[in-house]
């Protein structure tokens, strides 16, 4: 989907309570629910909802985006949707970001010091990192990285934003990994 596809069917729906399913067959095979937070020409800012629960924010790259389910056309979207309206789930705040770039973002992320998961799209495979941005170059990211046994990397890894294709922040699970990790 390009941009103006995209804007067309998400930019009444931004900061509003209203779950919309993404899909982005060339990355992923399962989709992502949430909510519309931001949306700028080239990223999209969204809360991740999990299991009947917002669980921080996503930011995708459009230009991955393969296709978008809204309520409207999509029974089990509206169910899902209607229940959380009637059990008060959708969040009053969530995190937000400049998204003119990834540059932008990741400048927030290492000013506010948030823990983040950071995925990297190749064209034979993905790659996680999870971490602290240390610092942000012109096409690099630098981060102090934690593996899933809560041990912090030796040495930072560099990432390229040219491969950035989400980041994930504010969910329980990079908070709780970071807080621990040693």
């Amino acid at each position: 989907m390009n941009y103006s596809e995209i804007n067309k069917l998400i930019s009444n729906k931004i900061k509003k309570s209203e779950l919309f399913e993404v899909f982005r067959n060339e990355i992923d095979e399962m989709s992502m629910l949430g909510n519309a937070i931001a949306m700028s020409s080239t990223l999209l800012c969204f809360g991740n909802f999990v299991d009947f629960r917002f669980d921080g924010v996503k930011i995708i790259r459009n230009k991955d985006i393969s296709d978008i389910a809204l309520c409207d056309k999509n029974p089990s979207l509206a169910f899902m949707n209607s229940v959380c309206k009637k059990e008060n789930l959708f969040p009053e705040k969530q995190l937000s970001f400049d998204l003119k770039n990834w540059n932008s973002v990741f400048s927030k992320i290492q000013t506010d010091k948030i823990p983040v998961s950071v995925e990297c799209a190749f064209e034979d495979a993905v790659d996680y990192y999870f971490g602290f941005v240390t610092e942000i170059n012109s096409n690099l990211v630098t981060m102090q990285c934690f593996d899933g046994s809560g041990i912090m990397f030796k040495e930072k890894v560099k990432v390229n934003l040219n491969f950035v294709s989400a980041v994930t922040a504010g969910d329980k699970y990079t908070n709780l990994m970071a807080k621990y990790a040693k």
